[in-house]
């Protein structure tokens, strides 16, 4: 999808929105497997699992940050692409 294009959905479903902007968005290196949804906000929101990629000399170098406060217990995986 070319910026500034628009997509009307008379009838929008949650296939065609995610469909929509799955062709619209730009496509993530690193995908984190962890539910997003709800999102917490003010003072309940604790913290995300981020990251940050870059490339120096030709290899990958990835900086993952937790910033919740305690340990995470629940498994991550990590499926990790190059584009």
């Amino acid at each position: 999808m070319l910026p500034g294009k628009g997509v009307l959905l008379p009838r929008p479903d949650v296939l065609q929105i995610r469909g929509v902007l799955a062709e619209a968005l730009p496509v993530r290196d690193v995908e984190i497997q962890e539910g997003l949804w709800p999102l917490e906000r003010g003072e309940a929101y604790d913290g995300a699992l981020t990251y940050l990629h870059k490339v120096k000399d030709g290899r990958d170098i990835y900086f993952f940050a937790n910033s919740r406060a305690g340990r995470s217990t629940q498994p991550r995986w990590f499926a990790a692409r190059r584009i």
